[in-house]
């Protein structure tokens, strides 16, 4: 079974720490900063390469500036209160000036900026309005006819999404669309023009180019408390089509502290994260619980900023969380806006506050200390979970290195062979999600977690296998690692281990896949018809198929479709239980429950018992490694061998404490295991025993539904 390790992102506490939300007002100055990514901090505090720069004031006009958009670290525009928009060169910024003189209404204020290049942004307000820059100067008021602009996604000049509380409408470089129902209201981010994506509190949905449709699992708001609120829109901030992250913050209002106006709120915020691969969301999983997050923004998936109600930032590696740093030194700050086009790269404003009363922003420089170390490459880059090294760490200013770190776990042993070369041993298997982070600290500072810096982390040596709960819960066994359980599925079915042993996909009865570990999201090319039955992955594990109870086969990735009984319209006389794909992917078998197989693309048939009357169903099937042959096993455990499929027992003749539900074949091909709903294992020819459910004395809360050895 696996063990429950903290989740991914999750940094501990001992307890809740309390905030006062005070609503007198002391003054205001509006910063501008920017920099270079803060590094993420896995073991402990440290000084870290890079850091926030020091402020210097490009505007006194008391307004303060409100909104900020970035196309590249030498284009940037904001916006302030008034209307009037600044513009950032990568050295200095200009003057505020009003957008065509014209002066923003006090309730028709700047709402939402986006920019796509230096010579596109899109600047709304909250009456509908808005204005296109062009790289010389700005066009407009346009009244798009949604509203209130709450939200505006730019990803190029030619294609922009902006949404009201009820409309959305698109533009294409040249005019706006027809206004049309939104789904839902919610934190709006786009990669692309077939790739938006919408989230609230409890729910999400995703714009693929010509509509929306709902993605379920999201919940940001676990807490049943009657002092429990939700604290505003989830933050959003999505960079492919595979990844988003999402942030929701509680608010509980502690015991005796609810106000009347003007009072000071006694409260504790917890902020939950969620990450999104385009098909599905993870379990939101508590990452801060004495900060009220206001602000994200992420550059990939191991770069992600968010900013806090005090005046901090949090910095996500794609493994962890950093402590919060200060990003001004010269009071309180209240981040209004923060933006990353790149990981070298970002931009914030915001509102901080003194004793002037009126608002100042502010221009800023970089600061790099040029001596701190950096990772270029690690040897090996994957490893397995029982390795322990030599890691060879390549990069730069590693001289005086005083620990190395393998997540938040210290190497063993390390020798610096150079000021570019280190060699260290330990563990990196304290991951539960098949990845850990490699950092180097020295006096001057710790290294990046990059992408290169990062360790995938495989199944070792020897037999391992999983078991899918119908809950979606996974038990791993042997070498298998655990990368997560399938997410609010319910109805899980069928799990596929991709060929690395790095990552799994699970699907449900009705289609939603989840991808976990190093498994991609692909979009499946269409709707089931009936019950999900099976997922197969393609040789190459980028890909899948999906297989239906009425004979339908759905493609998705660089899966091929062969055909199907759904397509040729055959009569089945049994459902479609089970499906398995050939040594080259380029065809498949359909197992019937009543034994019958078919074939498709160079999938040969060997032969069936679909004229003959099992006592049990057949369940599932699994190839021979040369593709001539197949085995498929009944609910008694009863196995069937075709082709050149060597029979190695079965449990046909013994009564058994609950169904067989599962079959997978070892890596050599002389032997096989079944699984039972109970978790219970059978091991043939081969086949290692290497643990189950009943002798680890768990009672699964769920059925085993799906069954797959390691990969």
């Amino acid at each position: 079974m696996h063990l429950r390790a903290t989740p991914l992102g999750v940094r501990s506490r001992c307890a809740y720490r309390r905030h006062f939300m005070n609503l007198d007002i002391l003054g205001l100055i509006v910063g501008v900063l920017a920099f270079l990514p803060i590094t993420s901090v896995v073991a402990a505090s440290t000084t870290s390469n890079v850091s926030w720069s020091t402020p210097v004031i490009f505007d006194t006009n008391g307004e303060g500036v409100a909104l900020v958009s970035c196309a590249n670290a030498n284009f940037c525009m904001t916006a302030d209160r008034d209307g009037s928009v600044s513009e950032f060169n990568g050295s200095t910024w200009s003057s505020p000036s009003p957008i065509s003189g014209i002066t923003f209404p006090l309730f028709d204020a700047p709402s939402a900026i986006s920019c796509s290049s230096p010579s596109s942004c899109i600047l709304a307000d909250s009456s509908g309005r808005v204005f296109d820059f062009d790289g010389t100067g700005w066009s407009g008021p346009q009244n798009i006819g949604i509203g209130s602009i709450e939200n505006i996604s730019c990803v190029s000049p030619t294609f922009c999404m902006a949404i009201g509380f009820t409309t959305w409408s698109t533009f294409d470089g040249i005019s706006w669309s027809i206004p049309a129902s939104l789904p839902e209201f919610g934190r709006l981010s786009c990669t692309s023009r077939t790739f938006c994506v919408i989230v609230n509190s409890n729910s999400s949905s995703v714009f693929n180019g010509t509509g929306w449709h709902s993605v379920s699992g999201l919940d940001f708001f676990p807490i049943t408390s009657s002092m429990g609120i939700s604290v505003g829109l989830p933050l959003l901030s999505c960079t492919s089509s595979n990844y988003c992250m999402a942030i929701g913050t509680n608010g509980i209002i502690l015991p005796g502290t609810w106000p009347n106006f003007g009072y000071s709120i006694n409260m504790t915020y917890l902020d939950f994260m969620a990450t999104f691969n385009g098909y599905s969301w993870t379990a939101a999983t508590l990452i801060d619980d004495s900060n009220q997050f206001t602000q994200l923004t992420c550059a990939s998936n191991v770069f992600c900023l968010a900013s806090t109600a005090s005046g901090t930032v949090e910095q996500f590696s794609g493994i962890s969380w950093s402590p919060p740093a200060p990003i001004f030194q010269y009071g309180k700050f209240q981040t209004e806006g923060l933006l990353c086009p790149s990981t070298t790269f970002c931009m914030s404003v915001g509102t901080g506050y003194s004793n002037s009363g009126y608002p100042n922003s502010y221009a800023i420089t970089l600061q790099t200390n040029a001596n701190g170390p950096s990772i270029s490459s690690i040897t090996p880059t994957i490893v397995t979970n029982n390795t322990q090294g030599p890691f060879t760490i390549t990069g730069s200013n590693f001289t005086g290195a005083t620990a190395v770190y393998f997540g938040d776990t210290p190497a063993s042993s390390f020798t610096v062979n150079s000021d570019t070369s280190i060699t260290a041993y330990g563990s990196p298997s304290n991951s539960s999600l098949g990845r850990t982070a490699v950092s180097v600290m020295t006096p001057q500072g710790t290294s990046e977690v990059t992408d290169s810096s990062v360790l995938t982390i495989a199944p070792g040596a020897g037999p391992g296998y999983y078991m899918l709960g119908s809950d979606g819960e996974v038990y791993n066994f042997g070498s298998a690692l655990f990368y997560g359980d399938g997410v609010n599925l319910g109805s899980a079915t069928s799990m596929a281990v991709i060929p690395s042993g790095t990552g799994y996909w699970i699907t449900n009865a009705i289609g939603y896949v989840d991808a976990l570990g190093t498994a991609q999201a692909y979009y499946p090319s269409a709707n089931p018809t009936s019950f999900v039955v099976s997922i197969v992955s393609t040789p190459d594990g980028k890909g899948y198929w999906l297989a239906t109870s009425a004979g339908q086969v759905i493609t998705a990735g660089d899966a091929q479709d062969y055909g199907s009984p759904n397509q040729s319209n055959l009569n089945l006389r049994a459902p479609i239980v089970n499906m398995a794909a050939t040594p080259d992917g380029k065809g498949y078998w359909l197992l019937g429950s009543d034994g019958g197989v078919f074939s498709y693309g160079d999938a040969n048939f060997y032969g069936s018992t679909g004229n003959i009357k099992l006592d049990k169903p057949a369940i599932a099937m699994t190839p021979t490694l040369d593709g001539k042959g197949y085995w498929f096993v009944a609910s008694d455990g009863g196995i069937f061998a075709y082709g050149d499929a060597h029979f190695y027992g079965s449990m046909g003749n013994t009564s058994l404490a609950s169904p067989v539900v599962g079959m997978s074949v070892t890596s050599d091909g002389l032997g096989y295991w079944l699984a039972g709903a109970d978790g219970g294992v059978f091991s043939f020819g081969d086949a290692s025993y290497v643990g189950s459910l009943p002798a680890s004395g768990i009672i699964p809360q769920a059925p085993i539904d799906g069954f797959a050895a390691d990969g």
